[in-house]
């Protein structure tokens, strides 16, 4: 999409990597315990010390030479690694976890699934070199301190965004309560969950399951959103009037059973498996937006359908028109 899908910066990925920090366990054995004489001095309280916090921890932006003046210059791209041994990699609007661990000189990363052994070349307090494997140079970075926030009140977000009152057809964002939402671009709805800490908004798509993050401004009815890739934020518009509310009646449980509108059944099994007209599918129900995925394990299909139920009526909406059905 135009705001949110932001362009992909080409950078080297160190994909990433679990903690794996060792737990020694102590047990005392009762049989073998001394008994302490009665006017033993009492030893002070030991404080437990916090464990040294890593010094690869924190923000670190990776550097790359500047075209025209051959200078190393901040890429944009900055590689976050936490005291947990989780991380990131962030920039340009994208997100892409990984898992850490460091033994000595080397990182062990792993993202997807995969491994990668990553030389460290140097790490001091504000510069930090790795080298990949099969890489003839190290890659530089230098530690950055966190960007300033601000607070945003998510409910002031909540609504539907538009890039053009006057159009009908503008493109928009919607964010429901329950946290999911609505991305319209040109013609094409994706759905999406969302959090927002401080001024921060992530979105994870549900269909692709790409992770995305701005930085947002609401001033009154104007939403200013920041993609991170140094050009004028978006700004969208409260659009009041075709903003929709999610049905928070609708659950799981609600939509088991047979549904008909002729002959054939529409199936949900409490599995989240089903079928409709012949043709197999999974199920999900996030809040009241029904999602088929037909032909899960080859090439996925996807319908998403906005789901009411009165008794015995199951009505399923979407841009394509309504659909009812009655169970028996």
């Amino acid at each position: 999409m135009n705001k949110i899908k932001i362009l992909i910066l080409s950078v080297l990925a160190l994909a990433l990597v679990f903690s794996l920090t060792a737990c020694l366990f102590i047990r005392n054995d009762p049989g073998t315990a001394t008994k302490e004489p009665a006017n033993a001095p009492t030893e002070a309280p030991v404080t437990p010390t916090e464990e040294p916090v890593d010094p690869i921890v924190g923000i670190w932006s990776m550097q790359t030479i500047d075209d025209e003046t051959g200078e190393e210059i901040d890429s944009g791209v900055n590689y976050i690694f936490e005291k947990d041994g989780a991380g990131e990699i962030k920039g340009g609007g994208i997100l892409y976890p990984f898992s850490w661990l460091k033994t000595e000189d080397k990182l062990i990363v792993t993202a997807e699934d995969k491994d990668e052994v990553i030389r460290i070349v140097e790490l001091t307090d504000s510069k930090l070199q790795l080298k990949p494997s099969g890489e003839t140079d190290a890659i530089k970075y230098v530690r950055k301190q966190p960007r300033t926030t601000k607070t945003v009140d998510k409910n002031k977000l909540i609504g539907r965004w538009d890039f053009d009152l006057n159009d009908a057809n503008s493109n928009y964002l919607q964010f429901y309560e329950n946290g999911f939402g609505e991305d319209y671009n040109n013609g094409v709805i994706d759905f999406f969950s969302w959090t927002l800490q401080e001024d921060e908004v992530r979105f994870h798509y549900i269909e692709n399951g790409n992770s995305y993050y701005v930085y947002v401004t609401i001033d009154g009815d104007k939403l200013s959103i920041d993609n991170d890739i140094g050009e004028e934020p978006f700004v969208l518009s409260r659009n009041t009037k075709d903003a929709r509310t999610v049905n928070t009646k609708v659950t799981k449980d609600d939509l088991v059973g047979n549904w008909y509108d002729g002959e054939y059944p529409l199936i949900f099994e409490s599995d989240g498996t089903g079928s409709a007209y012949g043709s197999s599918y999974h199920w999900n129900l996030y809040g009241d937006l029904l999602q088929l995925i037909y032909n899960k394990d080859s090439e996925p299909e996807y319908e998403y359908y906005f789901t009411t139920i009165n008794g015995k009526t199951l009505i399923l909406a979407n841009w394509t028109g309504d659909y009812e059905f009655t169970r028996k």
